[in-house]
């Protein structure tokens, strides 16, 4: 069995020590009339959302499956050097791994973490401050709604460089149309305040149902916005990291963070992405993560 020896660990804690280090050092202050009109405006905050399939990875042919079981022990490390390419404030996880595979993958990308049980697993990474934080809420504090029970959905609000931002992640079921439909609207039930108050609201996750079926338009008579068809570019496919077939992750938003959407970007590239000619390649999910960002 192949593992990282004690050398090649440290080597590769350094390089994303170093990579961190660098994408969070202050940028020189200018005016804005001193930026290039073709100059792209550097992102405030940038999110991720991910089923990350409990770490068990995903893709190698029978036979091959060698390779993967031998880096399932790194994958923490694997994930966070991937993860810190894309510099995110955020990252929430729909089958988030155990609580020590969580806060080993935050302490690579020196992030705090807070990982959901309650439910079914799941877990936000930030490096944020984390102003208030609940599993599985119900409407205006009150308990969780049946149709969420053995979910995972949670609500974190953010301090982020562009004030307040209130962060539903949740992951709806598979199996049943119905079922779906049902905690769909109890998760816009329980939204429901805060979509009145205005502030900044995303709601990202795997929510199960493409973009042509009933659930999606329930979201968009909610008043949220789809980020991927604001401001998304190429593949919008989520599941299948070979040959990306279903839509079924996504990032919504309302209020002042939607005016400040610049980009929206399935990320079906570098480690997440199984190259079909290989037959012992892996991911480390059956998903490939949806990343948004805001200036």
């Amino acid at each position: 069995m192949t593992m990282l020896n004690r050398r090649q660990f440290l080597a590769s804690t350094a390089a994303l020590g170093v990579l961190l280090a660098a994408e969070r050092a202050p940028a020189q202050q200018s005016n804005d009339h001193e930026r290039p009109a073709n100059r792209p405006l550097s992102p405030a905050f940038t999110t991720i959302t991910y089923n990350a399939r409990h770490f068990e990875g995903w893709g190698p042919r029978k036979g091959h499956e060698a390779r993967l079981l031998a880096a399932r022990p790194q994958f923490p490390l694997r994930l966070a050097l991937e993860l810190a390419l894309y510099n995110p404030d955020a990252i929430t996880l729909m089958e988030a791994p155990g609580e020590t595979a969580v806060a080993e993958l935050a302490q690579h990308l020196n992030m705090k973490h807070l990982r959901y049980a309650e439910g079914a697993p799941g877990a936000i990474l930030t490096r944020c401050p984390v102003v208030e934080s609940a599993d599985r809420p119900g409407p205006a504090g009150a308990p969780c709604l049946e149709p969420l029970h053995g979910r995972y959905f949670a609500r974190t609000v953010l301090d982020t460089s562009l004030g307040h931002v209130i962060l539903y992640s949740a992951h709806t079921t598979a199996r049943s149309r119905d079922r779906r439909r049902n905690e769909v609207h109890a998760i816009i039930e329980v939204m429901r305040d805060d979509i009145a108050s205005g502030e900044s609201l995303i709601l990202q996750g795997d929510l199960n149902h493409t973009s042509k079926w009933p659930e999606y338009q329930l979201w968009r008579d909610a008043g949220l916005v789809d980020a991927f068809a604001a401001k998304g570019s190429g593949i919008a496919a989520t599941q299948g990291t070979a040959k990306p077939t279903f839509r079924l992750d996504y990032i919504w938003l309302h209020g002042p963070i939607t005016e400040h959407l610049i980009e929206c970007r399935v990320l079906f590239e570098g480690a997440f992405r199984r190259h079909i000619d290989d037959p012992a390649g892996f991911t480390f999910s059956d998903h490939l993560p949806v990343m948004a960002r805001f200036a």
